[in-house]
């Protein structure tokens, strides 16, 4: 039989865990036994699902965020080689929406049309629509356009 002095307090517990005092409070209400780390951690290992828990993944830097969206686009072009682009595409498009508004987009064309082609076809559809010269800041505008657009931040309004 243990003595309070060997047992193990709370507050020993949650650090052992990495865990506030007040989650093992919460945890040994839904049943989690606190007589010993090994207990403590098997019963988390059965009852707590850590994968519903919401997880911001750190914030990357301007360069790791445009490294990431070069790879992805590459990737993205084998995918699209085997018919396969859907497997890649919700995650470049999270990659573009991580760089920087000002971020200079190197990707391969068939991955831009793949990504905005879709909205392209419709606008170059489009009784209205006249190809023109752009002049650098419209270029500009334009390129942070479509950037958009292939991130899946900006949804155009339906066309009739």
């Amino acid at each position: 039989m243990q003595s309070n002095r060997d047992r193990l307090s709370q507050n020993d517990l949650a650090k052992a865990l990495g865990l506030a005092p007040s989650a093992v409070t919460k945890l040994k209400k839904q049943g989690m036994p606190v007589d010993s780390v090994q207990s403590a951690m098997e019963w988390r290992r059965r009852n707590v699902r850590f994968d519903m828990r919401a997880k911001r993944p750190p914030a990357l830097s301007a360069d790791a965020a445009a490294q990431r969206v070069t790879a992805l686009s590459l990737l993205a072009l084998q995918a699209l080689e085997c018919g396969e682009f859907q497997l890649v595409e919700a995650e470049l498009r999270s990659a573009l929406q991580s760089l920087p508004v000002d971020a200079d987009v190197s990707m391969p064309l068939e991955v831009w049309d793949a990504l905005t082609g879709h909205i392209f076809a419709k606008v170059a559809s489009s009784p209205s629509y006249e190809a023109a010269a752009l002049d650098d800041r419209e270029a500009a505008a334009m390129g942070k356009f479509w950037l958009g657009i292939a991130s899946g931040k900006l949804t155009p309004l339906p066309f009739e």
